[in-house]
């Protein structure tokens, strides 16, 4: 199964997976600066770490690219507002603008690559150059795709819960491992369902949509604006080879990544045969809530598929 969970993981922003085994001397310097001026939680210092660490890893990647000059400002350009997203979600208001403030006064040091990019109004200039006022609104969101009727009123429901487990979070002012599986969850079974409902070349234009940032109220890219599109079908495929009802792809998607968090709890706490004793605990746990999830013939095609 561990093929599927990697998939499944690398589509938030809020599960970065473990962390990487080394950070060099000026990625730890920053984070003490940070950490002096923001007060960070131990939650807080480890999530903001592994974001800049990522953020810094893609900076130098770009740079040593073989890309045009133009292709790697916009690569920049999307890297600074994908950490301005995360560090959103991590940090609270007060944070945010204290980290703001010091960016501003260490304009030429390592600290802005991570700088917020520029605040783009909310009217958006379209390929006519003609100005057009970003409505992020389900219903506006539902004509943009072309959904009527029935369709419509599904898309709705899906995309009004995943609206509102994103709210949560933000408002929240901090992300636990709950609500990021909740939100994570909403996302995907949104995006399977506009799938279900259009077929491919919508949700390939919805996607082309949330990327652009044409469905925020700013401008600003959403959530899991990066990722492969074929990571998503690969996903849907899984669903639809299992054949699961929209309730067990909601809760299939809520397990999988429920185990996933515990293996890493796990693995960052215990070693040896400790380590394997609790693995093998928990891989037991997974299998005997995913029997009780799916039907006798959808566990036999899962172990197919997966080689189990």
């Amino acid at each position: 199964m561990k093929p599927f969970l990697i998939i499944l993981l690398s589509l938030s922003i809020f599960f970065t997976g473990q962390a990487q085994q080394f950070r060099n001397a000026d990625l730890l310097a920053m984070i003490d600066l940070i950490d002096e001026h923001l007060n960070l939680n131990e939650y807080q210092k480890k999530e903001v770490t592994t974001i800049l660490g990522d953020a810094l890893q893609t900076f130098e990647s770009i740079q040593h690219s073989d890309k045009t000059d133009i292709e790697k400002l916009s690569l920049m350009a999307k890297n600074q507002s994908t950490t301005r997203s995360q560090l959103e979600v991590v940090l609270n208001n007060d944070q945010l603008e204290a980290y703001k403030a010091l960016l501003d006064g260490t304009q030429n040091t390592t600290l802005s690559v991570t700088s917020t990019a520029t605040e783009v109004p909310t009217s958006q200039m379209n390929s006519n150059n003609t100005n057009v006022v970003v409505d992020g609104s389900a219903a506006s969101i539902a004509k943009k795709l072309g959904f009527t009727g029935n369709a419509k009123d599904q898309f709705i429901v899906a995309y009004d819960r995943q609206q509102a487990a994103i709210e949560s979070v933000k408002n929240s002012g901090i992300i636990t491992t709950e609500s990021g599986i909740d939100l994570l969850t909403s996302i995907l079974v949104t995006d399977f369902k506009i799938i279900d409902l259009g077929g491919r070349s919508t949700y390939e234009n919805y996607f082309q949509l949330r990327s652009s940032g044409q469905l925020s109220p700013d401008g600003s890219a959403s959530n899991g604006q990066d990722v492969d599109i074929a990571q998503v079908y690969q996903l849907y495929d899984l669903k639809t080879a299992l054949n699961l009802s929209d309730q067990q792809t909601d809760t299939f998607i809520r397990l999988i990544l429920e185990s996933e968090a515990e293996k890493r709890e796990i693995k960052s706490q215990y070693s040896g045969s400790e380590r394997a004793k609790k693995l093998k605990v928990l891989e037991n746990k997974s299998l005997q809530q995913l029997q009780q999830l799916l039907t006798t013939e959808q566990i036999q095609k899962l172990g197919q598929i997966l080689g189990g």
